[in-house]
């Protein structure tokens, strides 16, 4: 909750060791992993955004907010 409160607030930085902290202590769930590539593609690391995206679809196959950001050029801009 922290990392993603971190990320609306523009804060990237801080909230990518918040979500990380929080996948170390066990909440490996397709919303972290989510919120872990929204993180990273505002930080410009399209490779880290992507890599996490792909780990949350491969948690909850049907996420189609993933599959938007994969398909339609997000990871790419």
């Amino acid at each position: 909750t922290m990392g993603w409160i971190l990320y609306q607030r523009g804060k990237y930085q801080q909230a990518v060791h918040y979500i990380l902290q929080a996948i170390e202590n066990g909440e490996v769930s397709a919303t972290i992993y989510e919120h872990l590539g929204d993180v990273y593609h505002k930080l410009n690391d399209k490779d880290k955004a992507v890599q996490a995206w792909r780990e949350a679809l491969r948690k909850e196959p049907n996420r189609h907010s993933v599959k938007e950001r994969l398909s339609n050029g997000t990871a790419t801009k």
